[in-house]
């Protein structure tokens, strides 16, 4: 079994940290723009598709427990994101899957992200909204870290179900250069053989 390597974990906090940087970043001048600002003065990045627009989103993801009070969603969803958090540590301080770091990295800061949102003001900031039609407000709404946790995901499936392909095409690409020059990308190795001289 191969050691877990402790430079991916440095590797994973600077990945999460730096993602978690930008979405809380982005999340206060967005606030700082945007709150308050009716929505057919908000900014088109592409007219009725994509708007900047602030929404406090106190709900859950995909509705979950959109029944149940709202107190009760902040504290389970807040505990739900720090309990996550607490496993992909565990996991990536035991992992040696240099693969993985990163898609870890993406999902659990975007999971902060919102968790902090939540702890905070006791909602979720989201600032992309998506679907405009005629100034009517879209249904789809998103941060900064919600784009890390559905990049992260798909990352993630994509490295377990690709049997390792992607490393295997880094590797690939460092094996490209040798010592004695430029070497084809799919050339193997070859021994050079030396033959003794008469005399």
């Amino acid at each position: 079994m191969t050691e877990p390597d402790s430079g991916l974990f440095r590797r994973f906090a600077w990945v999460a940290g730096a993602w978690l940087a930008i979405d809380q970043i982005t999340k206060v001048v967005a606030r700082a723009k945007l709150e308050g600002v009716p929505p057919y003065q908000s900014v088109a990045l592409w007219p009725d598709v994509v708007h900047l627009y602030w929404l406090d989103n106190p709900s859950g993801p995909f509705g979950l427990l959109s029944s149940s009070p709202l107190e009760f969603q902040r504290v389970a969803f807040t505990v739900l994101a720090l309990g996550f958090a607490a496993y992909v540590v565990w996991i990536v301080r035991r992992t040696s899957a240099t693969e993985e770091i990163v898609p870890l990295a993406l999902l659990t800061s975007g999971v902060l992200g919102n968790a902090l949102d939540r702890i905070v003001h006791g909602a979720v900031g989201d600032f992309i909204v998506l679907a405009f039609s005629d100034g009517a407000l879209g249904r789809t709404s998103l941060n900064v870290a919600d784009i890390a946790i559905v990049a992260g995901l798909v990352a993630l499936v994509w490295v377990r179900f690709s049997d390792g392909a992607p490393v295997r095409a880094i590797r690939s690409l460092r094996l490209v250069a040798e010592p004695s020059g430029l070497r084809s990308a799919g050339q193997p190795l070859r021994a050079q053989r030396h033959t003794p001289t008469d005399g």
